[in-house]
């Protein structure tokens, strides 16, 4: 047979088995958009903040603002915190605007709790600004424990006279009043509570006065009116026509 008339149908059938073999691996391939079903997702974290401390937790942070009630350190004016009643032993002017004023602190019969004391810090002076305290001692008398400022009061601490230096400002005038404030300290709350609720009384102000105020002018003489023209009396003659 002549190869030359065969060629024709030989490469047809060559071109079917290319055509075969490219479907049939089409067929095999994966689809590109077709996630595999044995493959396992890889798993994402978002970190997230941390929260803030806002109070004071098991963990030693902070879940709000401090209860003034709750705290075991309360300050302020020494009739309002606890602190003892005092009053005044003798005030001396000592010169220059200062004055030592010997106080005497006590509990008078009604002491705080245990676990309480109270501590001088400062004053009030009454009206503000007339007077200042010093931590300087301003005598040498034997009964006096050291200066006030500074001096603590325990519930066990018996009447107890301490000294005060007393300055005068430039808005000293004539006299002030000095009262005390200071700080009440508590091993636990319920204590400050305690001795806050106690019914005692600061006692009347320390006063402090100008030893020399100035005098007053005397009064001047009442001025003389000046006399007050008067009518002259008519004449009881009549006058002859």
């Amino acid at each position: 047979m002549d190869g030359t008339r065969h060629s024709p149908r030989r490469a047809a059938m060559a071109a079917t088995l290319v055509l075969a073999a490219v479907l049939a691996l089409a067929s095999c391939a994966p689809i590109a958009n077709e996630a595999d079903e044995t493959s396992v997702p890889t798993p994402t974290t978002t970190e997230e903040p941390s929260p803030t401390p806002t109070g004071t937790g098991d963990n030693g942070g902070s879940d709000g603002p401090v209860d003034p009630s709750q705290q075991t350190r309360r300050s302020g004016p020494a009739a309002e915190y606890g602190g003892p009643p005092y009053g005044d032993q003798g005030v001396e002017s000592i010169g220059d605007g200062r004055w030592c004023a010997k106080v005497g602190f006590f509990w008078d019969g009604d002491a705080p709790p245990e676990n309480v004391t109270f501590t001088i810090d400062g004053i009030d002076s009454h009206p503000a600004g007339a007077v200042t305290a010093s931590t300087e001692r301003c005598s040498d008398s034997p009964e006096i424990v050291g200066p006030c400022i500074g001096f603590t009061m325990a519930p066990d601490t018996p009447f107890t006279v301490c000294d005060l230096l007393v300055l005068a400002t430039p808005s000293f005038a004539i006299q002030a009043g000095v009262t005390f404030r200071g700080t009440l300290v508590c091993t636990e709350p319920r204590f400050c509570d305690a001795a806050i609720a106690r019914p005692a009384e600061a006692g009347p102000e320390i006063f402090v006065r100008d030893p020399d105020p100035p005098q007053e002018d005397p009064d001047d003489p009442p001025a003389e009116d000046p006399e007050t023209p008067t009518d002259e009396p008519e004449s009881s003659e009549s006058e002859a026509p």
